[in-house]
């Protein structure tokens, strides 16, 4: 399995806001993990042992990486959001 950290993208949500995202592996399996407040993605990353982590997961799945909405390297920062609108920005990545 090829461990390069994978560039950061962004998707485009409904309200116009943009989600920072990492995608590794390949599978029939979706894995999405979000970050927790205090993070982003790149910081995911920079910490070896839980990237080793993601590697280890992407051998056979598809795993999504990507900032809890407002925080992170996410572009339109949005204070208060709701768990519908959590929900919404797993489905834009």
């Amino acid at each position: 399995m090829d461990h390069r950290v994978p560039e950061t993208r962004y998707a485009k949500t409904l309200d116009g806001g943009y989600i920072a995202y990492k995608s590794l592996g390949v599978g029939e399996a979706d894995v999405a993990i979000v970050g927790s407040i205090a993070t982003n993605i790149e910081l995911f990353m920079e910490f070896e042992p839980a990237a080793r982590s993601w590697f280890d997961l992407a051998s056979s799945a598809r795993v999504t990486l990507h900032d809890r909405r407002g925080t992170g390297r996410i572009g339109a920062r949005v204070a208060g959001i709701a768990l519908p609108s959590e929900v919404c920005v797993s489905q834009t990545v």
